[in-house]
């Protein structure tokens, strides 16, 4: 998804829900209050589920983490299936879906 299209729908609701891959981690949570910045989209991060690809170890933060900065080099999507595609380069535990679900 291109950051513009984010921008768009965070003006018509208050908050949405994300699923992002970077190139060290993947992450799915809601967002709110986009903010442009020169290298992309600020985002305040409500509550997440977050990867770190060293690790594998999903953690859960069930309230606001603070901000986010999203860049073009982001995939960003709001389907879990095309999040699910994203990853197939990594082997991402069942467990960090099964919380990207319930959050």
């Amino acid at each position: 998804m291109k950051l513009q299209r984010l921008c768009a729908i965070l003006d018509q609701s208050p908050k949405t829900k994300i699923y992002l891959v970077s190139a060290q981690s993947c992450l799915c949570g809601y967002v709110s209050r986009p903010q442009p910045v020169d290298e992309g989209v600020r985002v305040e991060l409500g509550a997440s589920v977050r990867m770190a690809f060293s690790s594998m170890e999903p953690v859960v933060e069930h309230v606001g983490t603070g901000t986010l900065l999203l860049t073009e080099e982001h995939k960003v999507t709001r389907r879990l299936q095309t999040h699910r595609r994203h990853l197939t380069d990594h082997d991402v535990p069942e467990v960090y879906f099964e919380h990207a679900k319930s959050i």
